[in-house]
């Protein structure tokens, strides 16, 4: 029931601590018998034929049942509580908290997401398996999962007050890291992820124009594979404010105005910091 197999693909260590978050695998918060997060998934229709949890519906990026073509789900329909199965009174199939049918279907329809999103998960899941071919050659299994979870963390980071809209459907950068989202904000990330997938790099090159993506917001993120790095070598590296030289000049004034002291030292320095601001803001 571990899933360090997702560890060891993306080249970490298991985790000693229990809090810890793991990239691409969803967090659930476990604080004692509680579950602060709504990380686990499930599909109400498979759920419905089998009362067993999969192990595949922890991950991040598995968003749509490839049985039934539908949106996994991550709450109870009824009363929006976290699935807690091990709570479970009655049957795995009802929620802990209200006794609802988990089995029971919600509309969560994204539209044409909803293909880019299955896309983008079947790739990511043959990555556990073999290499990916992406843009005419294969990238080997670490690399694919290290460099979209980066790619992912670039973009949300650029789009942290702007929407963005288009084939996918629409992305928000708001929030918290991927895995701690809802099933539907990851549904609009990984259609994304799709999108861009199925003509790299032209299309993420296009967005990086749209949206201003550039060299600074992939900074944060270590370990780039090779084929991210191709990427950000191309986009506007960071730029630099403008130095401010007046701020030295002023410095100096002040510090001069205080060693000379007197009785007018307060009210000098108070009238040149005052001229600087005007100067400053133009009024």
């Amino acid at each position: 029931m571990t899933l360090y197999h997702v560890q060891k693909c993306l080249a970490e260590a298991p985790r000693e601590s229990p809090f810890a978050v793991t990239t691409l695998i969803n967090a659930i918060g476990a604080r004692s018998r509680e579950r602060r997060y709504a990380g686990l998934q499930f599909c109400p229709l498979c759920l419905l034929e089998k009362p067993t949890f999969v192990r595949s519906w922890r991950l991040s990026f598995m968003t749509i049942c490839d049985q039934h073509i539908c949106c996994l789900s991550d709450r109870c329909s009824r009363c929006g509580s976290q699935v807690i199965p091990f709570q479970c009174r009655q049957s795995l199939t009802r929620c802990y908290r209200c006794g609802g049918m988990l089995s029971r279907m919600v509309d969560v329809s994204v539209g044409r997401a909803l293909l880019y999103a299955l896309q983008a998960q079947m790739m990511l899941s043959q990555a556990f398996v073999e290499s990916v071919p992406l843009a005419g050659r294969p990238v080997s299994p670490p690399d694919f999962l290290r460099g979209c979870a980066v790619l992912l963390h670039a973009i949300k980071a650029c789009l942290r007050t702007k929407q963005l809209t288009g084939p996918w459907g629409e992305v928000s950068g708001e929030g918290p890291r991927l895995e701690y989202l809802s099933v539907q904000r990851r549904v609009q990330l990984f259609a994304l992820l799709g999108w861009l997938l199925e003509n790299w790099p032209e299309r993420c090159m296009a967005i990086a124009n749209q949206i201003g993506l550039r060299q600074i917001h992939f900074e944060p993120c270590a370990n780039r594979p090779a084929w991210i790095v191709e990427i950000v070598e191309q986009l506007t590296p960071r730029s630099r404010p403008p130095r401010k030289r007046w701020t030295a000049t002023l410095t100096k004034g002040v510090r001069t105005i205080e060693s000379n002291g007197g009785a007018s030292c307060r009210s000098e320095r108070a009238a040149v910091l005052l001229r600087a601001v005007r100067d400053y803001h133009g009024n």
